[in-house]
């Protein structure tokens, strides 16, 4: 199994990307929280929440923090994992001796033993990084399936859902390339070069590329958060054959826990059709892109993280005139796991992302040049996740205004995600140059 190497201080946690930007504040609610209550002796319960899950699990089984007053006593302790009632469940008797890992969705209960409660903690840890470390992949598919805060998989952040929705943006709803006129050159049937005079219609050039920042705002069920992402996309197109690269760096913010993610993609679109005269002044293009992508994601304060690769393709046709264009397209990508390096504590662990995802996308958008220094935009997208998910499917809209300053566009745009447990709202500004 191929891996990735990357440095992390818990299980799951992936490569993180260089320049993603700075993380706003916490927000009011924990997107964790443990409740924890004595099974001897006089009645004890005490509810506590966080953003850092690693420390709140540690502070419960070591009888600590918000969870000093059971010691000596015997304790269960349950966690709630953004929703996830009762993921992780732990009994520590009252001498600290003994403990019981449990976790309720896959049926799963392993005892531990020590001397005393930091021993007992430092057992379920290292079973977690080294023998348990299929049922800690195994416990974090569970939470890509039935929560939407995971940053691998199952909900509109996500690794699979950021690859999706590019992937939809780079080669179905744009940004739009200018329409220029321009001379175009074509091969006689004698191999000879024939440059035709420029016409009045849309002619695209043989290079373009684009930067885009975003910050996104994320509206989840019991909790918000900030995205703030920097992609790039570049293509280079012949008269049948071309080559595209994408990528992206993200960081992630949710109720205080930081998250990073990043991922490649890697197309070569195949023009089936290219310039055909539908009517006078109106152009055909058909477009087949396959595709292979890589992603990560990580975080220490959620425990959790992984890497992926994906394969798949999208057919796309546009219709364009001399001021507008009509774009649409239908996408497949499937997605499954890789194994992964971690460094914890000087040592070296691997871990493997299990991780089988299917997702369906269609889309298309509008471009509309008004005068010759600007381009309006509009377009929607929708993605079906095939496998189970925290999110079953999401629509994005969107909405953009260029100014086109001769090979150059500047573009302002809007976009949402919009899904039955989260949505989100961006806002993005990206340069855009033709070559």
């Amino acid at each position: 199994m191929a891996r990735w190497r990357c440095l992390a201080s818990w299980p799951g946690a992936a490569v993180v990307f260089g320049g993603c930007l700075a993380g706003a504040g916490a927000s009011a609610e924990d997107l964790f929280r443990i409740d924890a209550s004595a099974t001897s002796g006089p009645a004890l319960n005490v509810s506590a929440g966080g953003s850092d899950l690693p420390d709140l699990l540690e502070d419960a089984v070591r009888s600590q923090g918000a969870f000093v007053g059971f010691v000596g006593r015997d304790t269960q302790a349950t966690l709630d994992y953004a929703g996830l009632s009762n993921a992780i469940v732990v009994d520590v008797n009252a001498a600290g001796t003994s403990a019981t890992l449990q976790i309720p969705g896959l049926g799963f209960s392993r005892g531990f033993s020590g001397s005393n409660r930091a021993e007992l903690e430092d057992d379920i840890e290292a079973f977690l990084f080294e023998d348990g470390e299929q049922v800690y992949a195994d416990f974090l598919e569970l939470v890509r399936q039935q929560t939407v805060v995971d940053a691998l998989d199952g909900n509109p952040t996500s690794v699979t859902g950021r690859l999706a929705h590019g992937a939809m943006r780079h080669h179905t709803l744009g940004p739009w390339r200018s329409f220029e006129s321009a001379y175009v050159a074509r091969v006689d049937e004698d191999g000879s070069t024939v440059e035709e005079s420029p016409g009045p219609m849309f002619k695209g050039p043989n290079a373009r590329g684009w930067i885009n920042v975003t910050g996104t705002e994320i509206d989840g069920e019991s909790f918000d958060g900030q995205r703030y992402a920097v992609d790039t996309f570049g293509e280079m197109l012949g008269s049948t054959v071309g080559f595209t690269f994408a990528g992206f760096a993200a960081y992630q913010e949710l109720e205080g826990s930081e998250m990073f993610q990043g991922g490649l993609e890697l197309g070569v679109p195949i023009r089936l059709l290219r310039d055909h005269e539908v009517i006078e002044g109106v152009l055909l293009e058909v477009r087949a892109v396959p595709m292979v992508q890589l992603g990560a994601a990580g975080s220490v304060d959620t425990g959790s993280g992984g890497s992926l690769w994906g394969y798949g393709g999208a057919i796309t046709a546009r219709l364009m005139t001399e001021t507008l264009t009509f774009s649409a397209g239908v996408q497949s990508l499937w997605y499954e796991g890789l194994g992964f390096d971690a460094e914890y504590d000087g040592q070296g662990y691997s871990f493997d992302t299990e991780l089988d995802q299917h997702v369906l996308s269609a889309g298309g958008s509008v471009g509309w040049r008004p005068v010759e220094w600007l381009m309006l935009d509009a377009g929607y997208a929708y993605h079906d996740y095939r496998e189970p998910a925290g999110v079953s499917y999401w629509g994005s809209p969107s909405a953009g205004a260029s100014a086109v300053l001769g090979g150059a566009t500047l573009r302002v745009g809007y976009e949402a995600d919009l899904a039955e447990r989260v949505d989100t709202q961006s806002l993005s500004f990206g340069l855009h140059v033709e070559f």
